[in-house]
């Protein structure tokens, strides 16, 4: 797993996360538990998610997916 946290130009922050896992369930759990470990407290939302096999067996079977998800934090009012 990575993510890479940055800033955007109208200062509300985000991260960024690359994982790879063996569900897309288990893959959307990991990124929900890191966007509350990076944003703490403050309000955050999901932007963007997408899941692809990345991994698959002789006869068809995936074995591995990555995931990519966008998360930013919502600006205070």
């Amino acid at each position: 797993m990575y993510g890479v946290p940055y800033m955007s130009s109208a200062d509300i922050e985000s991260l960024e996360l690359t994982l790879r896992g063996f569900s897309p369930r288990e893959l959307s759990a990991v990124a929900e538990r890191e966007c509350r470990r990076h944003f703490g407290t403050c309000a955050w939302e999901l932007d963007e998610a997408s899941c692809v096999p990345c991994m698959g067996s002789v006869g068809g079977r995936v074995r591995l997916y990555e995931a990519r998800f966008l998360a930013h934090g919502k600006p205070h009012a």
